[in-house]
């Protein structure tokens, strides 16, 4: 009978782990992003001569995709939360959403890349 209460007392503490560790790893993407965008804000004007990055990049299409990049890690993670608690239904939902916001950024580089080839000819 102890060692049922200690195995499920270990297992909630593995669970408060992986969710700590989840928010961390978000948090640190969230970090990441909001250091680039604020590194272009700053030396966006700074090109010594050379293209502008508003000539370069297309910002709305740059946030776009960083929304779906850093939505994606959210669902992924709660994906995971939920398989560790093998609801198998929030699962397929969570991968589910993941998935199609996959399809999206994907959607949105390919357009990105024929908007260059094209500005190219």
């Amino acid at each position: 009978m102890v060692s049922t209460h200690n195995s499920n007392h270990h297992e909630e503490e593995a669970d408060e782990r992986a969710l700590f560790g989840f928010w961390v790893y978000l948090m640190t993407d969230l970090l990441m992003f909001a250091v680039l965008f604020a590194v272009y804000a700053v030396l966006r004007n700074s090109t010594d001569g050379g293209e502008h990055g508003s000539e370069l990049f297309k910002l709305p299409l740059a946030l776009t995709g960083t929304f779906f990049l850093l939505t994606s890690s959210f669902t992924s993670g709660i994906a995971m939360i939920a398989t560790r608690r093998g609801n198998i239904n929030q699962v397929f939902v969570w991968f589910g959403i993941t998935f199609l916001l996959g399809l999206a950024f994907l959607g949105l580089e390919i357009f990105e890349f024929t908007e260059l080839i094209h500005e190219g000819e």
